[in-house]
């Protein structure tokens, strides 16, 4: 019996083999028409490549029109509303579309599949016009039943747009990460409603700009009712947090929330300069109540005596932190109690809007050995009295990108340590006339290691010195390099570049880059 199920089994395979081997040679099947494939080949093409892939032939346009409309981004290409019509089926992303430009494209459409939608609005001022808007964008909203992600802005100062928001969170049951922005004050009655709602998401960023408007005692009165009903609401999924600048919502919603999110891994507070907010975050993570955070994102307020404030959140993060971005001009105060509690966890660092001394810039590349991503601006350079600092090696040479803004007198040492970064991706440095490629003080040559670099920056070189022998050295010696940003390369490097290298895409930098 056993020996007859085998030889059936093995029949039975062999006659699938067969008629396998027979329909592809009938067939003449192309890679392309394996979706595995197709997709693994589409990831690596940007929206002007799919569409000249398009363009070549009819079976081409069969198998490259679904990734080219997966991901719709307005600002770079605006379809016309028939074309959208026609392939909504495979949209799944639309990014950077105005509410006037949302009101015919979703009114009679069902966008079936798709999973992201990312307004963008540059209206200041809430108006009836505005107001309006809104209120013909968020019934469509309601039909998207598959969406998973929506970034918008919104006059919650309107009851009837309250009203229609609480009825389309209701009616998106997949939804996993919010992005909300508002201009006018919020009515306090919608948030308890909103964050009830909010509670299985995963990821939510709140932005509300009312310090444009003065605040009434009866604002106050609201908002104090609306700290109780969090108080005693039930635990929310959030994983990732982020909140803006408000002064209504530090001490009445942002505190009591924050107790409230016991799974919280990313907090975000970047754009939050209260010190009792922060005394208040110390406090909860005193208590244990953020068990799981590792990402952390923080503006301090503007005052010199609050170095020990932050030292008391970076000492109590129980887990370690992998991230950790900061905004305070009072960093190098708690460079050492960083490295002491984060210094096998930390990966990310990023120092935005801060100057650190060259001296604690090289603690935290000696002290932080696990440090994947950095972005800093250094001040100060080694001179003769402080050569004692240039016996220091970095520690995290598995650092992937590294992004500096120093002094000239510091490029020496600095290239000297980058040339031992093999694993970096990403290299954007500025400084003041640098001289790239030549026999004496020349840096390129030290480069030569970087085989894995992708990304370039460059900002202040000397142009004299970026020409066709600089761009004929960086595509000989740096195979992955795929996109250089650059302010005022000369034609003759770029012209270069791209005839060794025609994928090399160069990105416009900003002079205050």
């Amino acid at each position: 019996m056993r020996d007859s199920f085998f030889c059936e089994d093995q029949e039975c395979r062999t006659n699938v083999c067969l008629s396998t081997h027979q329909f592809l040679a009938m067939e003449k099947i192309s890679p392309f028409d394996i979706p595995l494939l197709n997709n693994e080949i589409c990831q690596y093409l940007r929206s002007k490549d799919l569409a000249c892939c398009v363009q070549v032939s009819k079976a081409w346009a069969v198998w490259f029109t679904p990734a080219l409309w997966r991901d719709v981004d307005w600002f770079n290409r605006t379809p016309t509303i028939p074309a959208f019509t026609r392939q909504q089926e495979h949209v799944r992303v639309v990014r950077n579309i105005t509410m006037k430009r949302t009101i015919p494209l979703l009114a009679p459409l069902s966008c079936t599949n798709l999973q992201r939608l990312d307004f963008v609005d540059y209206t200041v001022k809430v108006d009836s016009d505005i107001c309006g808007d809104h209120l013909l964008v968020l019934p469509a909203l309601e039909r998207i039943s598959t969406l998973r992600h929506l970034q918008i802005p919104l006059a919650l100062s309107n009851d009837n747009i309250c009203q229609q928001w609480i009825r389309v969170l209701e009616a998106l049951p997949h939804l996993e990460s919010l992005s909300l922005k508002c201009e006018e004050l919020v009515k306090g009655w919608i948030i308890p409603r909103v964050l009830h709602l909010c509670r299985g998401l995963q990821c939510l960023s709140v932005r509300f700009m009312e310090h444009r408007h003065s605040i009434q005692e009866k604002d106050w009165r609201e908002y104090w009712d609306v700290k109780a009903a969090i108080e005693t609401m039930p635990e929310m999924q959030l994983r990732e947090l982020s909140f803006g600048q408000s002064k209504l919502w530090g001490k009445n919603i942002i505190q009591p929330l924050l107790e409230r999110c016991p799974r919280l891994e990313k907090l975000n507070l970047s754009w939050t300069h209260d010190e009792a907010l922060f005394q208040h975050l110390v406090k909860t993570l005193k208590e244990n109540k953020l068990p799981a955070l590792r990402h952390l994102s923080m503006g301090m307020p503007n005052r010199d005596d609050l170095d020990n404030l932050l030292i008391e959140v970076l000492s109590h993060i129980s887990c370690g932190l992998e991230s950790f971005d900061c905004e305070s001009d009072a960093f190098s105060h708690v460079t050492q109690p960083l490295i002491k509690h984060h210094s096998h966890s930390l990966t990310n660092l990023a120092l935005h809007h801060s100057w650190i001394h060259f001296g604690t810039f090289l603690d935290l590349m000696v002290g932080l050995p696990c440090l994947q991503t950095f972005t800093v601006s250094i001040h100060g350079a080694p001179n003769g009295n402080n050569d004692i600092l240039l016996d220091k090696h970095w520690e995290c040479l598995g650092m992937r990108s590294l992004q500096l803004q120093l002094e000239k007198r510091a490029l020496d040492y600095v290239f000297s340590e980058v040339a031992k970064l093999t694993s970096l991706r990403e290299l954007r440095i500025r400084s003041y006339s640098m001289d790239l490629y030549n026999k004496n003080k020349g840096y390129l040559e030290q480069l030569a290691g970087l085989k894995q670099l992708e990304v370039l920056g460059l900002t202040n070189t000397r142009h004299d010195t970026l020409g066709r022998h600089e761009a004929q050295w960086m595509a000989d010696n740096w195979p992955r390099l795929r996109q250089v940003y650059e302010y005022h390369v000369p034609a003759v490097f770029k012209e270069t570049l791209r005839k060794r290298r025609p994928l090399v895409e160069f990105v416009k930098m900003p002079s205050n880059y």
